[in-house]
């Protein structure tokens, strides 16, 4: 059968736009999707306290840590400073957030990961970034190098008032919701005095003491590493009860468009 001119263009024109998976681009994908499931499930590990899961990571027992400058211990040294120095509580061990993870395919068999992380704790909390070199060794990817570049966040000793530091401020699926992350510190004897704001705060106290009146409630002292839950529009105060400083991570979910804190009269 013979196709008229017009009608074998509109063929072959057809057979063009039919999309065309090339198999390396399928590699590629499969490889970043096995990679990030590795770190997803090394964050996890991290957080439920085991240390081994997580070392379970990296390549056994040849892999290469780079921090502050010098080469660190190796696979067993590192696993066991994890176990010393991270390992006698929750709130030592902390909660591990990797994010803003970028990779990169260099071969089938090897990928470069950069990505920043948080370790949230009452002591020393931590966030920096993280260079990784990936290597698939069998059907299984490993962190062959690992180099750290990370910081503990100071705190200051010459406080002297109640000092504010926004974190983040992100809208929510909620249409006119929006969730708002404050570090609030208190310098020795000072006090927060009595407000409200347009919507839940979520409480979690990283460092001292301190005493929270909440509506008609008694007041109550919480420590490092306790929570609290205020409802929307409920009146409290805040009170620096210890010794030294103390501080909280404030979350808020609350309306937009509206001030976050409003004095009680």
């Amino acid at each position: 059968m013979n196709l008229k001119p017009g009608l074998l263009l509109v063929a072959l024109a057809a057979t063009l736009l039919i999309p065309v998976h090339s198999p390396a681009s399928a590699s590629v994908d499969t490889g970043k999707e096995a990679i990030l499931a590795l770190i997803s499930r090394m964050e996890a590990a991290w957080n439920r306290g085991d240390f081994r899961g997580y070392m379970e990571g990296f390549a056994n027992p040849d892999v290469i840590f780079v921090s502050r400058g010098q080469f660190q211990k190796d696979w067993q040294g590192t696993l066991d400073h994890y176990v010393r120095d991270y390992g006698a509580s929750e709130a030592t061990r902390g909660r591990l957030r990797f994010f803003d993870i970028q990779i990169d395919m260099l071969a089938p068999d090897a990928a470069q990961l950069i990505s920043r992380y948080q370790l949230d704790r009452p002591e020393n909390p931590q966030d920096g970034i993280n260079t990784r070199l990936m290597r698939k060794r069998g059907d299984k990817w490993v962190i062959a190098l690992n180099h750290v570049s990370s910081r503990e966040k100071e705190r200051d000793p010459t406080l002297t008032e109640i000092k504010r530091t926004d974190l983040q401020r992100e809208d929510l699926s909620t249409p006119g919701r929006e969730a708002i992350q404050v570090l609030v510190e208190f310098a020795p004897g000072t006090t927060f005095p009595a407000h409200s704001h347009p919507g839940e705060e979520l409480v979690y106290v990283t460092e001292g003491s301190l005493e929270y009146a909440v509506a008609d409630r008694p007041p109550v002292t919480l420590d490092a590493g306790d929570t609290l839950f205020i409802p929307a529009g409920a009146v409290h105060a805040v009170r620096n009860v210890g010794k030294g400083n103390g501080a909280e991570l404030a979350t808020y979910i609350v309306e937009k468009g509206k001030p976050l804190l409003v004095l009680a009269e």
